[in-house]
């Protein structure tokens, strides 16, 4: 007999320590280490009680080295970080994967990982209105696994690298530039997984406007252009391409304006080019197989009472329009219209903050959605949230 109930108990103990020194004028060090014991069971109940359970039991250590140093005009950060998880199964046999459902049926077998990361921050001061950050981040991976019949052992590396400018144009404009680049190389230490091996890369670039001529009046516009490119080790030939790039441009305006002490309107718009696409590594060319174009409509009327609540009823609409992109037996392009997917309707969003302590979200959404070719239908979404501070 399946269990009609399931259950997640999770028990966590450890200690963290934190040890802090002042190593010179503006420079701080601090060393955190840590260890945590965590023990996970998922049950199944029915009718006459519980009918079968799991263990999970993990073993985290943390430790970290931190400097941070700050002059006249200029601010530094290193940190290095190791961590390690050991996680036990303990199943029973014959029962693989019922009767829990897949959120916790806990399939993964006994493993081992280690991260070790280092990463750099940075900020400079160029002159009364210039200032450039930057940061980077480099990371190692590894993941193994005792069990024999298991080819998920694996090594992974990352880096980041991030830098923002800014230009303070006059005193209510100011000019943003954010540039960041995302590596990752993901390697499966068995031949039977070796075909998965990837390279995942992001180029991002996205410069921004803000304007505030008023203390009442703000508006913002942002412009991002985005590529990612993840690229297989092993490719099986031209119709079997795994390699594959998506690529995007974005623009975003935000205008908000409080025409009163409690009461303020805005409204938001994003329009989004999408591409996909096959990606020919070596060639460095491409075969687009999808575009799209999305537009996002959003105003809201904002009102904050004397007694704490804030309500903002609204409208929002979505947009999208796709194409599907094939070739002729003469290697022509041929562009097809796939449809058009419509969305709109009316939010509210209700904030409650009785005490200090206590803070209530409500967020609702009902949105009629018309698909191209099909009859419509209703989406709604409610959102509740309940914090309590002791």
């Amino acid at each position: 007999m399946l269990g009609d109930f399931e259950s997640l108990r999770e028990e966590n103990k450890g200690f963290v320590n934190r040890l802090g020194y002042r190593l010179a004028d503006g420079v701080q060090m601090q060393v955190n280490n840590g260890l945590q014991f965590r023990d996970v069971e998922v049950a199944s109940y029915g009718a006459t009680g519980k009918e079968k359970s799991r263990h999970r039991s993990d073993q985290i250590a943390e430790n970290g080295l931190s400097v941070f140093a700050r002059g006249r005009g200029w601010h530094h950060l290193s940190q290095w970080t190791y961590q390690s998880l050991s996680q036990k199964y303990d199943l029973e046999s014959g029962a693989v994967s019922v009767p829990f459902s897949q959120r916790t049926a806990f399939l993964t077998p006994n493993n081992n990982s280690r991260r070790l990361s280092m990463t750099e921050e940075g900020g400079l001061r160029l002159g009364q209105a210039d200032s450039l950050f930057a940061g980077g981040a480099i990371s190692l991976f590894r993941y193994d696994t005792p069990d024999t019949g298991n080819f998920d052992d694996r090594d992974e590396w990352r880096s980041h690298i991030q830098i923002l400018y800014r230009h303070q144009c006059r005193p209510a404009l100011r000019l943003e530039i954010e540039s960041s680049v995302n590596l990752y190389h993901m390697v499966y230490l068995f031949g039977e997984r070796s075909a998965d091996n990837n390279w995942n890369r992001i180029l991002r670039l996205r410069p921004g406007l803000y304007y505030q001529p008023h203390p009442r009046l703000r508006w913002h516009q942002s412009f991002e252009v985005l590529a990612n490119y993840v690229d297989y080790d092993f490719e099986g030939g031209l119709t079997s391409t795994k390699s594959h790039v998506f690529r995007k441009f974005s623009m975003d305006d935000s205008l908000n304006w409080r025409f009163a002490d409690r009461t303020s309107w805005s409204v938001d718009y994003r329009l989004q080019l999408e591409e996909n696409g096959q990606l020919f590594w070596q060639s460095w060319s491409e075969r687009v197989m999808t575009t799209r174009t999305s537009h996002w409509v959003q105003a809201r009327l904002n009102h904050f009472s004397r007694a704490g609540v804030n309500l903002s009823p609204g409208f929002t609409v979505y947009l999208r329009k796709e194409w599907r992109h094939d070739q002729s037996e003469t290697g022509a392009e041929i562009k097809k219209f796939a449809g058009t997917f419509f969305s709109y309707g009316p939010m509210l969003r209700i904030r409650y903050a009785p005490s200090a302590k206590v803070h209530v979200l409500v967020d609702g959404v009902r949105r009629r959605v018309q698909p191209e070719g099909q009859p419509f239908y209703y989406i709604n979404d409610l959102d509740v949230q309940i914090e309590c501070y002791f």
